[in-house]
């Protein structure tokens, strides 16, 4: 695991494409949730520069994963509140490394949103 101190700012980011590298040479796998944490379905988050960062820092491919987890998943670890369902995790077709940042990131959100809307509509 790679853990964020978000408070920390820029030099937090610095440490985490540090650790990063470290894992990839380790051949080892990075997950990271790009909207900063997880969501709610529908909920429309934005998704945060830090994957463009370890994107163009790791030169990796990226495999973006549509889930449908935001119908029974809270966000909130102290919630009780569990809905039944089945959970539809969807690993996608890659993105190669070698785009901007801003080119990237919209592929990125454009993938992995509309994939996971058509898998909320699914029945569980």
């Amino acid at each position: 695991m790679i853990f964020i101190n978000r408070s920390d700012g820029v030099s937090s980011l610095r440490n985490t494409i540090r650790l990063a590298k470290i894992r990839i040479r380790e051949n080892r796998s990075i997950i990271i949730f790009p909207e900063g944490t997880r969501t709610t379905a529908k909920h429309g988050v934005k998704y945060q520069p830090g994957v463009a960062a370890l994107y163009n820092a790791l030169s990796v491919p990226v495999l973006p994963i549509a889930l449908n987890t935001g119908l029974f998943w809270p966000k909130s670890i102290l919630s009780l509140r569990r809905t039944p369902g089945k959970a539809i995790i969807e690993i996608l077709p890659p993105i190669y490394p070698g785009l901007n940042k801003n080119d990237f990131l919209q592929n990125l959100e454009k993938i992995i949103e509309e994939r996971s809307s058509q898998l909320v509509l699914q029945k569980n």
